[in-house]
């Protein structure tokens, strides 16, 4: 998951689902502040999200605007993986300028 301007975004899972198209990337929209990965492993209860934030995207990574989609829809950013994964905004917090 990735937040960003009070948004949760997220990524399909599974090896192949959520994967970003490179040639679709636009300008960086923001860059990782702090990856809960990284930072929250020995804590017992969920922290506070941090803007922007992430699960699985490194502090540093950029997330990226989409070419032709509002940043209010999706972003991209490389997670732990190294792989491009394209992140949806959840339904709750998702504009409601987006496609279905």
């Amino acid at each position: 998951m990735v937040r960003l301007n009070g948004r949760t975004y997220y990524s399909p899972p599974g090896p192949n689902e959520g994967l970003a198209d490179p040639s679709k990337l636009g300008a960086v929209v923001a860059t990782v502040r702090c990856s809960k990965s990284q930072h929250d492993s020995n804590r017992r209860t969920e922290p506070d999200w941090t803007d922007p934030g992430s699960t699985f995207v490194p502090d540093g990574s950029p997330l990226y605007e989409l070419v032709g989609v509002p940043v209010a829809c999706q972003v991209a950013a490389r997670s732990n993986d190294g792989r491009l994964h394209l992140y949806t905004a959840m339904p709750e917090s998702r504009s409601s300028t987006c496609p279905p």
